[in-house]
């Protein structure tokens, strides 16, 4: 009975929410309410967004609400649209020191016609007690009502919520804390069930040092409506079969973080995450199944050692880490099923199973050499190892990545900072069989940098950088074979950002990018290139903006060129080229607790010379909170 009524439940108690928290909030010692509204179109696709959150703090009741609504539309012939609504409601009635009353509603519907023409969503209503005998002891316990609506079929059932939360003394010498929260409903022939607890302790050593350790569970078990295949429906008559997917994860985590001297400290630290995803399915041909109970079993042990040492002017610091990590598929065997069906369905599975170690070195010098320079550097190396123990899966592999990268900053004065920056990227792919080696690949990634801080004045600053790239993707066969291509990429790149407020009111802003590359094949050997494509690329956007009191007001214009060159016999020759500017404007309003932004542009587009399209785009926002 309770069930049926539950959305007009849910929009009597939106409502009432909605009239308590505007025209009572003078009840509250502490409130904190706020209502969004947001509107962005962009071609033909309009997005909105509201969002209601209202709270309301005494000293005997709490209550909290919030209600969330997206929604995208992409008009045409014929409109694609997805909305999404989450709403939550919490009440805590403090009775006693020991007692308090609690209710809680909650609620998530999905509409669209993009992916499903299905609604789905989940209401739930749920009431209980707060016990709390201690500071460091609470408990909660809810009983409740929920309806499911999935596959267009609507659910109805009953379940509980169970939380724990145990914190030791302050003045103990190893503090601990844990919590355990249990959730469980039964909807129709399905069974949504979460168990979450964890358990943590750390003490503290003399010099800030501590150590660690935290013990967690996790289960989650989640029944949801596929559709049937044709044997399923032929034998049992349903056009929708139940899949049930549980996982469990236990996990440890130790972290000791001890100072060997008043400048030197070991930070130790080790995990082991265990993980089993179990999938199973009501309805089942024994005869002629194709679908399978199975599971898939993680297990992942790391460990990492990093010493840190700190002096007068810097700090130098380096580490070492090792991951492990295995999974296994496996698939239950019906003994009905025959032999042949089965192990074709086995041998797919196993297919997946597979293992990683990693190995990652890494470290860090940071020195002020001077009162004017200051230099750091920084190094990683990884090296990944994955195999497979199938033979139908080729995909064994090693990858090695070293990152190199250094920085020296330098002030000229106290407006003008140079920062000048160089990074080298190397990475090696290495597929351990034949028939992946041809995808056997280095690729080497060189930049250099530098970047100019300019504020003559409170009014002024001028950000100013360009660096150059190279890129060279160089394949291990291409010397012996003609369908593997190296190719190689350069960039130069510079670009001003600046700020004038020139009158008291009104300020100047300017943005510009200047980019260019080159594109094309390349022989690593000779260290020569081929070119394919060359580009030239021009952002502009100058802004002036009107700023007093609450108000303020910009207009700009918005500029993007691109000119493109194609190779013919080594010459480069003409292609394309393409623009997009048009003009920008914004507003914006603040006025107590209220505020309003309202932004758009229109863009044309031009290809060649010839006009292309005009694309529109217009947001707008308001937000209200006290």
């Amino acid at each position: 009975m309770i069930v049926n009524v539950l959305p007009k439940l849910l929009n009597c108690l939106f409502l009432y929410s909605v009239y308590y928290l505007i025209f009572n909030t003078h009840l509250s010692a502490q409130t904190k309410n706020l209502f969004l509204i947001s509107s962005d179109k962009n071609i033909n696709t309009y997005h909105n967004r509201s969002n209601l959150g209202l709270t309301s703090d005494t000293n005997n009741f709490r209550f909290t609400f919030s209600d969330d609504f997206h929604s995208t539309i992409i008009s045409g012939t014929t409109p694609i649209y997805r909305e999404e609504n989450l709403l939550n409601l919490q009440s805590v009635y403090k009775y006693s020191t020991l007692l308090s009353p609690l209710f809680e509603v909650r609620s998530f519907v999905v509409k669209d016609n993009y992916l499903t023409t299905n609604r789905t969503e989940y209401n739930s209503i749920l009431s209980g007690l707060q016990f709390k005998p201690t500071n460091y002891l609470q408990t909660s316990t809810l009983f409740g009502v929920r309806q499911d609506v999935q596959q267009e079929i609507k659910d109805k059932g009953f379940g509980f919520t169970f939380i724990t939360q145990l914190d030791s003394a302050i003045e103990l010498p190893i503090f601990s804390n844990s919590i355990f929260q249990m959730e469980k409903y039964i909807v129709g022939d399905r069974t949504l069930s979460s168990k979450n607890g964890i358990i943590g302790m750390s003490s503290n050593f003399a010099n800030n040092g501590y150590d660690s350790i935290q013990v967690r569970y996790f289960e989650h078990q989640s029944d949801f409506y596929i559709s049937a295949d044709s044997n399923i429906l032929n034998l049992f008559r349903v056009k929708n079969n139940i899949r049930s997917r549980k996982e469990d994860v236990v996990s440890v985590l130790n972290i000791l973080n001890y100072p060997l001297t008043s400048n030197l400290i070991v930070n130790l630290n080790a995990s082991v995450d265990s993980r089993n995803i179990g999938n199973s399915y009501k309805y089942f041909n024994f005869k002629q199944s194709t679908l399978f109970p199975s599971n898939v079993k993680e297990l992942r042990l790391g460990g990492a050692i990093q010493l840190l040492y700190n002096f007068d002017v810097g700090s130098l610091s380096t580490g070492i880490g090792y991951t492990e990590r295995n999974e296994d598929h496996l698939l239950n065997k019906i003994d009905s099923v025959p032999e042949n069906i089965f192990s074709q369905k086995e041998k797919q599975e196993l297919q997946l199973n597979n293992s990683t170690q990693r190995t990652n070195i890494w470290g860090r010098y940071s020195q002020v050499i001077s009162n004017t320079d200051l230099i750091n550097f920084q190094f990683s190396s990884g090296i990944l190892k994955y195999n497979t123990p199938s033979t139908e899966n080729v995909e064994d592999r090693d990858e090695l990545a070293i990152n190199i990268s250094l920085e020296e900053q330098h002030v000229f004065h106290k407006n003008l900072i140079m920062t000048t920056t160089s990074d080298v990227l190397l990475t090696h792919n290495v597929y351990l069989l034949k028939e992946r080696s041809a995808n056997n690949l280095w690729n080497r990634v060189i930049r250099l940098g530098t970047n100019f801080i300019f504020t003559p004045t409170p009014y002024f600053q001028s950000t100013n950088s360009f660096d150059v790239l190279a890129n060279y993707s160089v394949y291990d066969f291409e010397s012996t074979r003609s369908d593997v291509k190296s190719y190689s990429y350069r960039q130069f790149r510079l670009i001003d950002s600046t700020k004038w407020k020139f009158i008291s009111n009104f300020e100047g802003i300017l943005h510009v990018q200047f980019r260019e590359y080159i594109r094309g094949q390349f022989t690593w050997n000779a260290f020569s290139e081929r070119p394919e494509e060359f580009v030239d690329e021009l952002f502009f956007s100058p802004t002036i903006k009107y700023s007093r009191d609450e108000i303020s007001f910009s207009s700009g214009l918005k500029s993007f060129q691109q000119i493109r060159y194609r190779y013919v016999a080594e010459k480069r020759i003409y292609y394309d080229n393409f623009i997009s500017a048009g003009p920008t404007v914004q507003m914006s309003w603040k006025k107590n607790n209220f505020e309003l932004l309202c932004t758009g542009w229109r863009d044309y587009r031009f290809l060649s010379g010839k006009r292309i399209s005009i694309i529109n785009d217009f947001q707008l926002s308001a937000k209200y909170f006290w």
